[in-house]
């Protein structure tokens, strides 16, 4: 699967068939444990079906616009996060809105460990959801001046990558990196991935950092 702005594009293994899907500003293709494949797009949620987009709506009959991103959970469960509507549950069962927090961007993080995380619509920070409880936004620079770009786990902490730099949640407390504290060019940290060493790499603005 290949998407751009306007479409996504299928070609099957070992076959010249390829099949266009048109589904404005794609944003997230996942599959379920069952083999169904998602759609997330600007105005609408799809389900890939024999060929076809079908709009998927929630159990109000509701349409799912502005999806950003489909994560799977530990229990292998979808979820996707609606930017500035909230975090639906695609998987088990019927599509429902579990958190309806119109403060919710387009990253989102589901951890046994250290719970649910998302970014703020204004980019200015995370917000963690726990189970059953209130919500608490945590604004790691003024609005506007910086832009959350990533959140991920790693062992016991929350990393976020953003345009000035690389932030960690340990113990209730946040440590900031910046250009200031030796990260290239203006500081920037976009991806965090792990290799098969273990190491934790980092791509910046100004390359590959280990």
């Amino acid at each position: 699967w290949v998407g751009n702005s306007e479409r996504v594009v299928h070609t099957a293994s070992k076959s010249v068939n390829i099949r266009t899907l048109e589904a404005p500003g794609p944003t997230a293709l996942p599959q379920d444990s069952e083999g169904n494949v998602w759609l997330g797009a600007r105005d609408h949620l799809f389900l890939v079906d024999s060929g076809r987009l079908r709009p998927v709506v929630d159990v109000a009959g509701a349409p799912i616009p502005r999806v950003r991103q489909i994560v799977v959970d530990a229990g292998g469960h979808l979820w996707a996060i609606a930017e500035k509507v909230g975090i639906y549950q695609l998987t088990p069962g019927r599509t429902r809105l579990v958190f309806r927090l119109p403060l919710v961007g387009a990253d989102l993080l589901m951890s046994p460990r250290l719970g649910r995380w998302a970014s703020l619509a204004g980019s200015e920070g995370v917000i963690h959801i726990p189970p059953g409880g209130k919500s608490t936004a945590h604004r790691l620079f003024d609005s506007g001046l910086a832009g959350v770009m990533r959140i991920a786990e790693r062992g016991d902490s929350l990393w976020v990558g953003h345009t000035r730099g690389l932030s960690r949640w340990r113990n209730g407390q946040w440590t900031t990196w910046t250009r200031a504290q030796g990260l290239p060019g203006r500081g920037g940290v976009q991806e965090l991935i792990d290799d098969e060493l273990g190491r934790v790499w980092l791509l910046s603005d100004l390359g590959v950092l280990a």
